[in-house]
């Protein structure tokens, strides 16, 4: 396009825009409203009357629009504004005829025109798609304004326009066309922040009940299904999660609040008692198989019954201190109890069968052993199986009624094994001279016999035990002289220099007596001269060589050192005093006096002299059950300082320190130092301090062979067992728990050993550990003896009685 042609039609256009602009001032400019006449001085809307209210309203809001800011007759203005409203009014009332319509039952227009809610009335419908459906309705059309469609159609009518100017319609066409809809404003009737604010909380309530609604379904589910808990906890969680003092008669609902408690309420009861009959059931089909099939018990019922102790203490444990179960507790106190009883006596029949097999068999031992094993599960409070028949809730615990029905067993049990065993002791101790025999059989009789606790003993018990305890205090006492006295037995050394090893021996027989009397063992060990008579499980040290005892060795060595240290203070007169002279003169004009004082050096002359000894002693030792080497090789020291210092070639002065005034210097002189001479051991006394030192090395060495031999005579028996020589075994285990049984292994070995001052050997320390170690093992050993004893006395009766049952060949 040319510049020409875009300038004329530029030009054409803005021509068309001052037209439109006077065209529409033109027809507003002396016209009236659509459908308002004018009668005279009068203005009337008989005309406008006929027509819709949605076309009224619209017509005059085109109006209202189009006059802008243009001045119009106060007459005209509250005209327009009365049929204005009229028509709102109307478009009102028609809107929430028909909102009351659609949101029936819940919404209600009254006569004098007023919308309100009905929620009582949502209570009686159940379907809650339904409800929610109309509740988000109902705020959807009270939260949107009230909107209508322009009526382009209806309006089309000449009498509307008739007073209006020519191009009136098409300007409301064009108004029409651009609005399509117009928002009618709210009549004061419609409350619409309060309507929806109360609809809100309506909304909340229908929720609420929605919610218990459905948790008491879950909950009646739950429960059918076993699963009460849950329902319990669910409940709760919904009675909590509810508000205070919340109540559904808003919305017309009385029950479902109601249904929450009571179901709340009797939850726990049906919790516990539908688990109080599925456990006497359990019982119950237990006890009739059994009666049915003969048996008293079997493994089957042991492990239905053991099934039922755990889930019924399980369900203690968790709900008898829950305060919700507390009411339940009591209305269910009998039907516990019964249920408890009824474990309890068949807990008992199964126990007293187990007993009693084990009694026919007379395995008496381990019938003591399982009725201990179940008087400590009962009491076992870390048992949580059984706690049932400890807990509080139910008043008749059936502890103490399991444990006398057992004990009523155990004690009809106790004579027979006293009449045996005592039959046997007495045969062992008399005839067969098997007093080990003898004292596992008394040690099996007191530990039943303390199973019994402070319950009463029979009378032919109580008349055998002081049979039994003189019985194994004879025996005992033949153990040790048979198998328990030891001696010890050194032989004369042999040493270059004649005399020395008669000596050393004799002095290792002292610290050896000193040592079996600090731990206890000089009744079972004594030692012996030479040549004396030997226990057969002795100690004999031979072929002993004092192979080095040599104390001659020395060694010196010179060293000096320096000592500074002030003198006294001392004065003369100062040669620099002028009596004339005054302050602030310095103080070497104003002193008379001068005091001084010397820092002496005094060199102190040390010597130090090291005496050495060597002894080296070696012996063979013929032990119970072994053989061995033991040697003794240590090397001592001692060292002795002697310092000297010549009080007038060892001593100068360094310095000396001049003051005017006696506190610029110190009035303290150092203290002289004192020297150091010490008194030079001889040969002699060096080989004193290292014999005795070796001696209670050497000793040491001794004794722990010595305390080797309650390992030996384990071992022995061990050995006996392994070759299926029993009733040896057991002659080497009594010996062996009698021995034990006189050990004193608590006290303290450093206290025990105690030495002042300690021995200066290298090794001493560990032949102290070595020592630890061993009485450690003694304790372990001590504490297991009763059990291997006791189980190789069951395996010499098991054999004894299928001996005496076998047949008899002829």
């Amino acid at each position: 396009m040319r510049l020409s042609e875009a300038l004329h039609a530029s030009v054409i256009a803005g021509v068309a825009v001052v037209c439109l602009l006077c065209s529409c001032t033109a027809f507003l400019t002396g016209s009236l409203p659509p459908g308002i006449e004018r009668d005279g001085s009068e203005l009337h809307a008989k005309v406008l009357a006929a027509a819709s209210p949605e076309a009224r309203f619209a017509m005059l809001s085109w109006y209202q629009e189009q006059a802008g800011g243009r001045r119009i007759s106060a007459a005209l203005a509250e005209l327009i504004q009365k049929e204005q409203n009229a028509a709102a009014l109307e478009l009102y009332r028609k809107w929430a005829q028909q909102l009351a319509k659609d949101g029936y039952p819940l919404v209600e227009f009254t006569a004098d025109g007023v919308l309100k809610f009905n929620p009582a009335l949502l209570g009686k419908r159940e379907n809650w798609d339904e409800n929610s459906e109309l509740l988000r309705n109902v705020r959807q059309a009270i939260d949107e304004p009230i909107r209508i469609t322009i009526p382009l159609e209806e309006c089309d009518d000449d009498a509307y326009w008739k007073h209006s100017t020519p191009n009136a319609w098409a300007a409301f066409e064009a108004y029409a066309s651009r609005k399509k809809t117009l928002v009618v404003p709210d009549p004061p009737q419609l409350t619409r922040l309060d309507l929806l604010r109360e609809l809100d909380q309506i909304k909340s309530l229908v929720d609420l009940r929605h919610l218990v609604m459905d948790s008491l379904a879950e909950a009646a589910r739950l429960k059918a299904s076993d699963a009460g808990l849950k329902a319990l906890e669910l409940l709760e969680e919904t009675r909590k999660g509810l508000p205070a003092g919340i109540s559904f008669d808003t919305i017309g609902d009385k029950r479902t609040l109601n249904a929450l408690e009571s179901a709340y309420a009797e939850l726990p009861e049906s919790i516990a008692k539908r688990q109080l009959d599925s456990f006497a059931k359990a019982l119950d089909d237990e006890s009739r198989r059994l009666e049915e099939s003969h048996k008293v018990f079997d493994a089957h019922a042991l492990s239905v019954l053991g099934s039922v102790e755990g889930d019924f203490s399980i369900f203690l444990h968790s709900h008898g201190a829950d305060k919700r179960f507390a009411a339940a507790w009591i209305q269910l106190k009998d039907q516990l109890e019964a249920v408890v009883s009824q474990c309890a006596a068949m807990r008992i029949i199964c126990w007293r069968k187990q007993f009693k097999d084990l009694v026919d068999h007379q395995e008496y031992w381990d019938a003591a052993e399982f009725y201990r094993s179940c008087i400590l599960l009962l009491q076992d409070t870390s048992k949580q199986e059984l706690d049932l028949y400890r807990d509080t809730i139910a008043e008749n615990s059936g502890v103490e009624r399991i444990s006398n029905a057992l004990y009523d067993d155990y004690s009809a049990m106790l004579p027979r094994v006293y009449d045996e065993y005592m039959k046997l002791a007495d045969e062992a101790a008399n005839i067969t001279n098997r007093h080990g025999l003898v004292v596992a059989l008394c040690v099996m009789l007191q530990k039943m016999t303390e199973l019994a606790g402070d319950k009463p003993l029979p009378p032919k018990v109580i008349e055998w035990r002081p049979k039994t305890e003189a019985l194994f205090m004879k025996s005992s006492q033949m153990l040790e002289e048979t198998y328990l006295i030891r001696t010890i037995s050194i032989g004369d050394m042999s040493s270059t220099t004649p005399g020395i090893g008669l000596t050393y021996s004799r002095d290792l027989e002292n610290e050896m007596r000193d040592f079996l009397n600090r731990f206890g063992l000089a009744k079972q060990v004594r030692i012996v001269e030479n040549g004396g008579s030997l226990s057969p499980f002795g100690y004999v040290v031979y072929g002993g060589v004092v192979a080095n005892f040599d104390g001659q060795e020395s060694a010196t060595r010179q060293a000096m050192r320096t000592l500074r240290r002030k003198g006294q203070v001392k004065r003369r007169p100062n040669p620099d005093y002028q009596p004339e002279a005054q302050p602030p003169q310095p103080k070497k004009f104003l002193s008379p006096i001068l005091f001084y004082q010397d820092i002496l050096e005094q060199v102190i002359h040390v010597t130090e002299l090291e005496r050495l000894a060597h002894i080296r002693v070696f012996f063979n030792l013929r032990a119970p059950g072994t053989t061995a080497l033991i040697e003794v090789n240590e090397f001592y020291s001692k060292k002795f300082i002697q310092e000297e210092s010549h009080p007038f070639n060892d001593i100068r002065i360094t310095e000396s320190q001049i003051g005017y005034d006696a506190s610029e210097l110190d009035s303290t002189p150092d203290v002289e130092p004192v020297l150091v001479y010490d008194r030079v051991w001889t040969p002699g006394e060096m080989l004193d301090w290292a014999r005795k030192d070796s001696l209670r090395l050497a000793a040491l060495k001794l004794l722990y062979e010595v305390n080797q031999y309650p390992q030996y005579l384990a071992q022995k028996a061990e050995r006996h067992s392994l070759a299926g020589e029993i009733a040896d075994a057991v002659e080497q285990w009594g010996a062996c728990y009698t021995l034990c049984a006189s050990l004193n292994l608590e006290t303290d070995l450093v206290t025990t050993l105690k030495a002042d001052p300690p021995p200066a050997t290298s090794s001493y320390d560990s032949c102290v550990e070595n020592l630890r170690q061993q009485r450690q093992s003694c304790q372990e050993l001590k504490k297991s003896v009763p059990a291997r004893m006791i189980a190789q006395v069951n395996e010499l009766l098991r054999r004894q009685r299928a001996a005496a049952t076998q047949p008899t060949k002829n």
